[in-house]
């Protein structure tokens, strides 16, 4: 069996931030796994999207962050650094997946993030791929202006045609 850990970028990459909070809690989830079990790669998701990220994509930083730790081989680390949203993060992952060569009937997707955003990442991984993954939820203070973003999305989402084949 092989487990595709993704993880999605937050707003920001500062320490203490929703960002960092996400990659050390796939870092616990992996320390908590039988790793010798099945092959474990870790997908890293986000682009330039902000002020932070303009020189290095978050993506990136995820993925040396990851790699520190040592846990799974390096090359078992991957990184999307084009993605901006949640459409083009699922894009990227999903290409990724496939680029692992695993089969959808032998591999175990595993979701990394807020769970306001996990139930958005769940809408399109149905609706577009047709696909279930397990969520893992990092907690975090939003902001005013991150909630009613969240919020907007939500709405917004079921209306967003971009995916649909």
């Amino acid at each position: 069996m092989t487990h595709i850990l993704l993880v999605f970028a937050g707003h920001t990459l500062k320490a203490g931030g929703d960002t960092r909070r996400r990659v050390r809690a796939a870092l616990d989830y992996l320390r908590a796994q039988s790793l010798h079990r099945g092959e474990w790669y870790v997908i890293c998701l986000g682009g330039r999207f902000n002020s932070e990220t303009a020189k290095i994509a978050a993506g990136t930083r995820m993925k040396e962050w990851i790699q520190a730790e040592d846990l799974i081989p390096a090359s078992h680390v991957l990184a999307d650094t084009f993605s901006r949203d949640t459409f083009e993060n699922l894009s990227c992952a999903m290409a990724l997946v496939k680029k692992i060569g695993a089969r959808t009937q032998d591999r175990e997707l595993l979701i990394v993030s807020h769970p306001w955003h996990l139930e958005r990442i769940q809408v399109v991984l149905h609706r577009v791929y047709q696909v279930s993954a397990k969520m893992v939820p990092v907690w975090h203070r939003l902001t005013l202006k991150q909630r009613l973003a969240e919020i907007i999305l939500s709405i917004y989402l079921p209306l967003d045609p971009r995916g649909e084949k």
